[in-house]
Formats: structure tokens, C-alpha cells, sequence
């Protein structure tokens, strides 16, 4: 099967490997970067606690650990840059009496056909003291130049875990990149 290239604009300022998030009562143990794909996901910081939905269901249930994504339509034409956008989400609270490690993971993916997924995570290592907690809440998005026409699926996950194994909670969006002829 025909491989369908995709090549990377880069059209953030952000560094790529900027940490977004907030941790009250803990620290960063890790921070890690894996990519299959032939784009860089900028992160860009979203301020939870005024803005979004997220921060106002975090403020009225601060025992909870959530996750939430969306993943933004997209549309374009070939060899012509395509933005794609989506928002990640995440918190985490301690309520144990102990110290608790939590991995928070961010997936950005476009599958180019059904042979080719490629994929950007990063994940966070973050250690929380009883009564800590970690917010994260941005926009990854990345620019690629499609050389085919076609309709392109995206995602953005999101995936917290802790480190015993009971606790795994994760959100998934789905989307779509239109790429059409260019004129």
C-alpha cells in the first residue's frame, strides 16, 4: 500500500517538550517523549481555573481524578499546511493518607492510512503528598502538509495511572482531516 507522507510546518513558539501543569504538594519525577510520527505537538498552557469547564468540575469535586479531551475537525487542501487542534485535561488529587506516584499520559495521533498511525506522547511521573494535587489542561496541535486527498483520522488521549494499578483512567476524542485537492 502506498505510504502518504506527511511533512511538518513548525507554527508554535512552544517548545515541543514544555511541561503544562500545576503540582501542589509534589514534584516531577519524569518527564518522557515517545514519537512514531513525523510531526512535533506544541502544548499550549490553558488556565484551568478560570476559563474552561474542566477547572469549574475540579473546583466543585476536588477528591476526584479526571481526565477529558476533544479533538477539533479539520480541512484543507494538498501540499498546503493543515492545522489540527484539540484540548487535553488533567487532574489529580491525593486523598490517601500517603504518598502517591501517578503517571499522566498525552497521545496525539493521526493514522495516514490503515498501516500508519503516527503518534506523539509524552508522559509526566509526578509523586503527590497527601493533600497534593496536579493540573494540567492544554492544546496540543500540530501542522502537517497532506500529499494526498483523502479524509484522515485524529485522536487525543489522555490516561492517568497510578502507580499500585487500581487506579487508570483515561478519555479519547476522535476527529477528521478533509484534505481535498489543492487548485
Amino acid at each position: 500500500m502506498k505510504k502518504i507522507l506527511g511533512s511538518v510546518i513548525f507554527a508554535s513558539i512552544l517548545s515541543a517538550n514544555s511541561f503544562a501543569g500545576e503540582i501542589y504538594k509534589g514534584n516531577l519525577v519524569n518527564h518522557k517523549e515517545i514519537s512514531s510520527g513525523s510531526f512535533v505537538v506544541h502544548f499550549k498552557p490553558l488556565d484551568v481555573t478560570k476559563k474552561s469547564h474542566f477547572g469549574k468540575l475540579i473546583s466543585h469535586d476536588p477528591t476526584n481524578i479526571n481526565t477529558s479531551t476533544i479533538v477539533q475537525h479539520s480541512a484543507g487542501t494538498t501540499s498546503t499546511p493543515i492545522q489540527i487542534n484539540g484540548a487535553a485535561n488533567g487532574y489529580i488529587y491525593n486523598k490517601t493518607q500517603s504518598e502517591q506516584e501517578y503517571t499522566y499520559v498525552v497521545e496525539v495521533c493521526i493514522a495516514l492510512n490503515e498501516d500508519d498511525d503516527q503518534c506523539n506522547e509524552y508522559s509526566n511521573v509526578i509523586d503527590l503528598q497527601p493533600g497534593g494535587h496536579f493540573i494540567s489542561s492544554e492544546n496540543p496541535s500540530f501542522v502537517m502538509n497532506l500529499d494526498h486527498v483523502g479524509s484522515f483520522s485524529t485522536s487525543v488521549s489522555t490516561e492517568i495511572i497510578s502507580a499500585d494499578g487500581i487506579t487508570d483512567v483515561g478519555a479519547t476524542s476522535y476527529g477528521t482531516v478533509d484534505v481535498s485537492a489543492s487548485k
